[in-house]
């Protein structure tokens, strides 16, 4: 099942996010198409997410979480996958 988010809320977590999985550079990028948020990892075909709640999505391999700093601004994700959790950092 998946909980309605706004919008507004989707665009937030627009754009590009770099980090390390397992020892290897990781790049997945974050669009909106509509009222669903998707996530192509290292370039590939964009995947739609399953909002879990406003901040938590995922997909059939892996799963984010949305991190805000203190004003509220997106500033990382964390990629959650059974082999451990790997923080993201937004670039653009």
């Amino acid at each position: 099942t998946s909980v309605k988010v706004a919008p507004e809320t989707l665009a937030k977590y627009v754009g590009v996010y770099k980090g390390v999985w397992v020892r290897r550079p990781r790049i997945v990028e974050f669009t909106v198409s509509g009222d669903r948020l998707y996530s192509a990892i290292e370039g590939g075909e964009p995947q739609a997410l399953v909002s879990k709640s406003e901040s938590d999505f995922s997909s059939t391999a892996v799963s984010y979480h949305f991190n805000r700093d203190a004003s509220g601004a997106v500033t990382d994700v964390t990629e959650i996958h059974v082999s451990g959790n790997y923080k993201l950092q937004r670039e653009k």
